[in-house]
């Protein structure tokens, strides 16, 4: 019995025993089961946070080169509109610019009619000077020295109103930086009321008043193609102080080395304008002592002793009265003539300083805009008739297009014609005659 109960009993713990491994074994692999779904899960987990890291990455990337695009974009944007700024029409640089020239011309000279080499027959001078022709401008230039006088040969009184234009370019061979601290040296223009024949006064290339001259106005213009240029004038009677004695600094001429610089005077009576291209640099309403003017000379200062270093160089000289304005002739003659609306040499190319002139007749044109105009380009004789009837063409459709562009002015209000050489109005035998023949019409219908 008690053989069978120990039996027994070791029969129930091996059962038991039994069961208990295959619980443990259950558990274990529960465990393993457990642990693997775990780690599976983990790896899932890892792999879905690496894949959404790589999205935001990739959206990232794709932000900063959108950015880096758009940034290149703007800096393409900026460049372009500084390269726009830079290339900017200079007519429009002329906007403030409201110098109206003369329309009876006295007094022209281009020096087309001189030889390369010669000093200008309708000049007189102190010193020297000579006709050149310059790689980069067209025509004849008069290039002028320091130290001298040079007069235009006029012959007649100089008006109460008239006006007075010329081009310069200053070119610099050495190695001097003029754009910022260059002084090259001065410019004189002196207006004589002399009551006697004596020509003493060439001789005195900056400043000439004596007791024998009835008055004398001085303006000084400083060549200084730096920040800025002083611009002096002063006034005489009978040798005697008259009162005014002004200087201003201006930036005149900065950055305009080798460039057509285009001078303008305005004379009504007794005051004095000045512009250096666009800018107005003098406007003096009492500047000239009352008299009756009748020299113009133009003279220079001591520059550098070596004149191979530098070259000034004068062109398209002109003098032209002042009568009645633009308005008072199209009210009477309900037409406008004008020789200041300027062309490159055998171009329909409009020249900068036309901006004035052009700005009042557009004006005159608004103030008629039930009215129809036709605009008729002139030439003068030069060159092939048939191609100067094509240019006048051009030209007069040129200032239709900037009448319509830079002014509104409404195009079906404008028609275009030319008449070449055709219709002169004064003798093609001289400048001052060709000067005037070259001329734009409107004519209202």
């Amino acid at each position: 019995m008690k053989l069978f109960l120990t039996i027994l009993t070791l029969l129930f713990f091996s059962s038991v025993s039994t069961f208990s491994q295959i619980d443990i074994l259950g558990k274990i692999k529960d465990k393993v089961e457990k642990k693997v779904d775990e780690k599976t899960d983990e790896a899932i987990d890892e792999g879905l946070e690496e894949l959404e890291e790589g999205i935001k990455n990739s959206n990232k990337n794709e932000d900063s080169e959108e950015n880096k695009e758009s940034s290149d974009e703007s800096l393409d944007n900026e460049e372009s509109k500084k390269e726009s700024k830079t290339k900017e029409d200079p007519l429009t640089v002329f906007r403030s610019y409201d110098f109206i020239p003369g329309n009876n011309i006295f007094f022209y000279d281009n020096f087309e009619n001189d030889k390369v080499g010669d000093f200008p027959v309708k000049w007189n001078t102190s010193g020297t000077g000579e006709i050149v022709r310059l790689s980069k401008y067209p025509g004849n230039w008069f290039k002028i020295i320091d130290a001298t006088s040079y007069v235009p040969e006029i012959n007649t009184p100089l008006p109460e109103n008239y006006t007075i234009e010329f081009d310069i370019v200053v070119q610099s061979y050495d190695d001097r930086d003029l754009e910022h601290n260059g002084y090259l040296g001065d410019l004189y223009f002196q207006f004589h009321a002399f009551t006697n024949n004596d020509k003493e006064y060439i001789n005195h290339p900056w400043g000439y008043y004596t007791a024998d001259d009835e008055a004398t106005l001085i303006v000084m213009a400083g060549l200084d193609f730096g920040p800025a240029a002083p611009f002096r004038i002063t006034n005489f009677q009978r040798g005697e102080a008259f009162g005014l004695n002004s200087t201003s600094n201006l930036k005149a001429f900065n950055k305009k080395i080798d460039k057509v610089i285009h001078f303008a005077m305005l004379v009504n009576k007794t005051r004095y304008r000045l512009w250096v291209d666009e800018k107005k640099v003098l406007d003096i309403p009492k500047a000239f002592p009352p008299a009756k003017y009748n020299v113009f000379q133009l003279g220079t200062g001591e520059w550098d002793d070596d004149d191979e270093k530098y070259g000034i160089y004068l062109g398209n000289f002109k003098f032209a009265e002042t009568t009645a304005d633009i308005r008072s002739t199209f009210e009477k003659e309900k037409k406008i003539v004008t020789r200041g609306i300027l062309f490159d040499i055998n171009s329909d190319k409009i020249k900068p300083e036309s901006y004035g002139v052009l700005k009042d007749i557009a004006q005159i044109l608004k103030d008629n805009s039930s009215s129809k105009f036709l605009i008729v380009g002139h030439t003068d004789n030069d060159g092939d008739e048939k191609l100067n009837l094509d240019l006048s063409k051009r030209r007069a459709a040129s200032v239709k297009n900037l009448l319509v562009k830079e002014f509104g002015i409404d195009t079906a209000r404008l028609d275009t014609d030319g008449k070449g050489e055709s219709a002169p109005v004064s003798n093609n035998n001289t400048p001052e005659g060709k000067a005037s023949n070259r001329r734009v019409e409107f004519i209202k219908k």
